[in-house]
């Protein structure tokens, strides 16, 4: 039966929408570091929560029958934001009336969506038939290859500019840069909007694959001449673009999977926190080897793709060890 909607909560479904949207705007106008830094933390961790209590919400409801297609509009709409948020601020510098406006419409997005999962059961009838906070082998090993996946594109993305500048000498690298982030992003948009058609019932974590792949080949072509030309940085951004879609849809549909099926919901939690914990990796790689790089002394730059291609291969073997135990069924009831 669906959780009815009280006054209570519909109220604090709007007061951390209405907070959340005041913590964005502050954020926006502050001018003190450590202010910003607080209401970054706090903003970061009211969203954080909004957004894993919203896609609980919203495989709950999808159950059996939409569990798929809600995987796709869902991680097309987290795409469209990786890709129109730093295009928006890019292209509008000054925090006026247009920005205001756009943080408007994103909170009353935002209220809608919560209004439109409120009837969700809640977690504990949701997942009784089973403990919703085991992660089994296979789920363990699939999560630590996502980490390190998607670690690599945190740190591809950091030294892109690095790159462009110190070994290819381009006159703009911060421009080109955020060109080459903007055509990934939006090559795997298109690549979800794509995937709507596939019938697939269920996706193998197999498909993970092409993404460390495709990075390991990319981190060891960083220094070649072809990969600051034109088609290079084309082809390079579509099939990474293609490859990341790829992988974030497998993963998930893994978890949902899970969620919907058994009943178990914790790799739901862990993948709506994958951002957070891979940039962790991520950056510790990049700290790691700029140390390294400043004792040896050699550029950053021109080892940067060594740790790209490092992350790459590391999850190759990952991906395919949580294959075969999720294959043998290992830790399912």
């Amino acid at each position: 039966m669906n959780a009815p909607r009280t006054p209570s909560t519909l109220a604090s479904r709007g007061a951390l929408v209405a907070a959340s949207t005041a913590m964005l705007v502050a954020a926006l106008v502050l001018d003190d570091p450590l202010a910003f830094a607080l209401d970054s933390v706090a903003l970061r961790a009211a969203m954080q929560y909004g957004t894993q209590e919203l896609d609980r919400r919203a495989v709950a409801l999808a159950g059996v029958d939409g569990r798929r297609a809600n995987d796709l509009v869902g991680l097309a709409m987290r795409f469209g934001g990786m890709l129109v948020g730093p295009l928006w601020f890019g292209l509008v510098r000054d925090v006026g009336p247009a920005t205001l406006a756009f943080v408007c419409a994103l909170a009353l997005l935002g209220a809608s969506n919560a209004q439109a999962v409120a009837s969700a059961p809640p977690p504990s009838v949701a997942s009784a038939a089973v403990p919703a906070a085991t992660l089994t082998p296979a789920d363990r090993a699939l999560l630590a290859a996502a980490r390190v996946i998607y670690a690599s594109f945190y740190l591809l993305a950091s030294s892109m500019i690095y790159v462009l500048a110190d070994v290819h000498h381009v006159a703009s690298p911060v421009r080109r840069g955020g060109v080459l982030v903007t055509a990934t992003y939006g090559s795997a948009v298109l690549a979800t909007a794509v995937e709507m058609t596939r019938r697939a019932a269920r996706r193998t974590p197999r498909e993970m694959l092409a993404a460390p792949v495709l990075m390991a080949v990319v981190g060891l072509s960083l220094r070649a001449s072809f990969a600051a030309s034109t088609l290079g940085e084309v082809l390079g951004s579509v099939a990474l673009g293609v490859a990341f879609a790829r992988f974030m849809l497998a993963f998930r549909d893994h978890a949902t999977w899970e969620a919907v099926h058994r009943g178990r919901t914790a790799l739901l939690g862990e993948y709506n926190n994958l951002a957070n914990t891979s940039a962790l990796v991520g950056y510790a790689v990049m700290a790691a080897l700029a140390a390294a790089c400043h004792a040896l002394g050699v550029s950053y730059a021109s080892a940067a793709g060594y740790g790209v291609a490092a992350l790459g291969a590391a999850a190759v073997p990952l991906t395919l060890a949580g294959d075969a135990l999720r294959r043998k069924g290992d830790g399912h009831s």
